[in-house]
C-alpha cells in the first residue's frame, strides 16, 4: 500500500474505533471488549505498517527533545531485554542526532519487529 492509501483507510477505520470506544462503555466488560476488537486490531496493524512507509518531515529538536534523545539501538534493547520500555511508559519519535521526526514509535513496535531502520536516535518522552 501507498502512504496515501494507508491515510485513506486508517481515516476510515478512525471513526469506527471511536464508535467502538464509545460503545465500551455500556459495557460490563468493555475495555477486554475494546480492546480484543477486530477493527482496533486491524486499525493498530495498519498503524504500524503505515509508520514504515510514511515520509518523515523533520523539526530542529526542542530543549525537551534534546534531554529525551537516545541511541535507537539502546531503545531497542530496552524493549526486548526487561522490558524496559512499554507502550504506558511514554511515547517516542524517530529522530537524527540534530532533528526530531513527526513519526511515532511504541516499544510494542520492536517486541512485532514492525518498525524503520533508517533512524540512529529516537526521542523517548517519559509520562
Amino acid at each position: 500500500m501507498t502512504e496515501q492509501e494507508y491515510e485513506k483507510k486508517l481515516d476510515e477505520l478512525d471513526e469506527k474505533v471511536h464508535e467502538i470506544w464509545e460503545q465500551s462503555f455500556e459495557r460490563e466488560d468493555g475495555w477486554e471488549w475494546y480492546k480484543n476488537h477486530p477493527v482496533l486490531k486491524e486499525y493498530t496493524k495498519l498503524n504500524r505498517e503505515y509508520k514504515l512507509v510514511k515520509t518523515p518531515v523533520m523539526s530542529p529538536q526542542s530543549k525537551l527533545d534534546k534531554e529525551c534523545l537516545m541511541k535507537f539501538k539502546d531503545f531497542e534493547q530496552g524493549c526486548k531485554i526487561g522490558p524496559l520500555f512499554t507502550d504506558y511508559d511514554g511515547d517516542g519519535c524517530y529522530a537524527t542526532k540534530d532533528e526530531v521526526s513527526n513519526i511515532g514509535i511504541s516499544p510494542s513496535d520492536i517486541v512485532k519487529g514492525v518498525y524503520r531502520k533508517d533512524f540512529d536516535y529516537i526521542c523517548w518522552y517519559n509520562k
